[in-house]
């Protein structure tokens, strides 16, 4: 009997595990735990050039919120091949908002993203070498979320599951070229 009951206390446990891992969609309980409004930064790619909000934003971000960790690497570059693959035309921005604060070697970090950046090019890098902008999203650390803002700055999906190519192309529909789309509620 104790078996029994081990077992299904398990089930339910690695249940609730799983379900947190999904993807998650506009109206889905746990999207008011982000950032609901993209925050103000200033932040620089790995050669040292700044962007601010306003700069990158205009036309909404896709933005993937990382560590440079090797936990991460996998998904980090499906979410890239993915976006990139599926972004077809879209004005809005493709950025990677790399947080610097658990990297425990930041310096070899930023080496390797500087050998591998192209300046001008799709995604654009940002460095947030404390993790500020990070707490800010309200982002867990050392994960992994995709979040995308409207023109306007208001999120209007997210997305904290494994990346695939149907999340990738629902992303670049929530940023609508000619007008604004409303913000989760």
């Amino acid at each position: 009997m104790k078996n029994w009951l081990l077992f299904i206390a398990l089930t339910i446990v690695l249940t609730g595990v799983s379900c947190t891992e999904k993807i998650h969609t506009p109206g889905v309980p746990g999207s008011s735990s982000f950032a609901q409004t993209l925050p103000d930064f200033s932040l620089n790619d790995p050669n040292g050039n700044t962007f601010t909000k306003e700069s990158i934003s205009k036309d909404g971000i896709v933005l993937v919120v990382t560590a440079p960790i090797l936990k991460n690497k996998s998904a980090q570059k499906k979410w890239n091949k993915y976006l990139l693959k599926a972004k077809a035309g879209s004005k809005a921005k493709l950025a990677f908002l790399e947080d610097m604060q658990p990297s425990l070697f930041k310096g070899a970090a930023i080496k390797g993203m500087k050998k591998d950046y192209q300046f001008g090019k799709e995604p654009l890098l940002l460095i947030d070498n404390g993790g500020e902008i990070r707490r800010a999203l309200k982002v867990p650390k050392k994960k992994t979320v995709v979040l995308v803002y409207d023109r306007d700055g208001k999120l209007v999906h997210l997305e904290a599951g494994k990346p695939s190519v149907q999340a990738a192309e629902t992303m670049w529909e929530k940023v609508k070229d000619k007008y604004s789309i409303k913000p989760i509620k």
